[in-house]
């Protein structure tokens, strides 16, 4: 037995003579090196933490909105709250705050468990010392309590990767909902941008619509006054036994403003005649963009005289006779010797200079050589109510003008009723 105990005690001293303690340490040193780097694992945790503070920040300033677009079938997994983008930043806020914490709790317990370590280890070599029987006795139950202290650390660091795992899992499937959600918000705000552009052009067109009302009651504001010095002055300049013409002069002006009236409302409901769907006979009117160059207003002020210019012609028309001649009779007054068409020829001058000032436009064109016509005729008829010698030639000429007068007014007034949508015939009043 002595021998035996000699021998083993040699084989130790042998070994501890080849292994020292220094060749120990650098060799498990060595081993060790790949995961020593401790300070490379550890510098994330502070950013994290840093950056779980900002989501709450940011949770609590900003609004809400949903992240449940289109969400998958089986719903999702991890998120609790899709219905508020805010509620699911606070998630990952605390479930990290969560695996922060159990982080910390198992580490300490780690190292409670690894503090016991050394002394087992030390329990272990002194027991690997003695003889057989007792290593065979002893052995067994400190390795199972080694064992039972690492499965422990094992388990507690794997709960601790099980937390980081859930958080990790949570932010992937937050940032496939957000992005699955911002492609639907893209969509939707495309469609807002189209409706709010489609807004902005009914607004534009609105505004345009309130200028131009505008314009309306001031032009109609003036044409009325213009109407009523029209009328006065018509009434004024009417010769004895001329009454029923001045009434049909006073129904033209108020026909004349009718028109306007008309033609204006037309022009915006899209009712009535062609200048309703933006179009007026002789290019008048081109649509609502002509309209806004000053067209249409001047077109339907002069169109509101085509009565007028109608009425004349035919006061006019009326002095031929039977024979294709002039009755002179009612061109001279016989007792005053006067000439009773001048009043024709003054109300020709007043609606030329009247259209004169309308911008331009194809009516205006066509009013002012009725007028300028009209005014032609009358001067004839005057020089020839002077003269003494009344030629028969010249006075069939001068019948043919006039028809040739009465056919364009009447034209011209077929045409302005047919623009402005009023009735081709109006209704007399008794």
């Amino acid at each position: 037995m002595a021998d035996e105990a000699g021998k083993s005690q040699a084989l130790v001293k042998a070994e501890l003579t080849i292994c020292k303690a220094q060749d120990v340490r650098k060799e498990t040193e060595l081993r060790m090196k790949s995961y020593a780097n401790w300070e490379e694992f550890l510098m994330p945790a502070p950013i994290s933490i840093a950056i779980l503070g900002q989501l709450v920040f940011i949770s609590a300033g900003q609004g809400d909105f949903s992240i449940n677009k289109n969400p998958p079938k089986d719903g999702f997994k991890h998120i609790k709250y899709p219905e508020s983008f805010k509620a699911s930043l606070c998630q990952v806020s605390n479930q990290g705050w969560v695996a922060f914490n159990t982080a910390h709790v198992n580490m300490d317990q780690i190292r409670l468990l690894s503090m016991s370590v050394p002394g087992r280890m030390k329990a272990i070599v002194k027991i690997l010392f003695q003889d057989t029987e007792t290593v065979n006795a002893m052995l067994p139950t400190q390795l199972k309590n080694m064992k039972a202290v690492a499965d422990d650390c094992k388990d507690l660091a794997q709960g601790v990767k099980d937390k980081y795992s859930d958080v990790i899992y949570l932010i992937q499937e937050l940032m496939e909902a957000c992005l699955n959600a911002k492609k639907s918000y893209e969509d939707e705000l495309k469609d807002i941008q189209i409706a709010l552009r489609q807004a902005q052009i009914k607004e534009k067109a609105a505004k345009e619509a309130q200028k131009l009302a505008e314009q309306y009651h001031d032009q109609m504001k003036q044409q009325v006054n213009e109407s009523f010095n029209q009328y006065k002055e018509a009434m004024k300049a009417i010769p004895t036994g001329w009454d029923a013409v001045g009434m049909t002069v006073v129904e033209n002006i108020t026909n004349g403003l009718s028109n306007i009236v008309t033609g204006f409302t037309s022009m915006f409901t899209g009712k009535g005649g062609k200048m309703g769907a933006g179009k007026m006979i002789g290019s008048a009117v081109a649509g609502l963009e002509e309209f806004n160059h000053g067209s249409v207003m001047p077109a339907l002020n002069i169109f509101a005289k085509s009565e007028m210019l109608l009425t004349f012609a035919t006061q006019l028309k009326e002095l031929s006779d039977e024979h294709d001649g002039l009755n002179m009779e009612k061109v001279v007054n016989e007792k005053t010797q006067e000439v009773d068409t001048n009043w024709l020829k003054d109300n020709f001058l007043e609606l030329k200079s009247s259209i004169d000032t309308e911008n331009m436009c194809e009516p205006k064109n066509q009013a002012q050589e009725i007028c300028t016509s009209g005014l032609r005729i009358c001067e004839q008829l005057e020089k020839m109510a002077l003269s003494q010698n009344k030629g028969q030639e010249e006075a069939k000429s001068l019948v043919e003008e006039i028809k040739r007068l009465y056919q364009r007014a009447s034209e011209f007034d077929s045409h302005s009723k047919s623009s402005v949508g009023s009735p081709a015939f109006t209704v007399k009043r008794g």
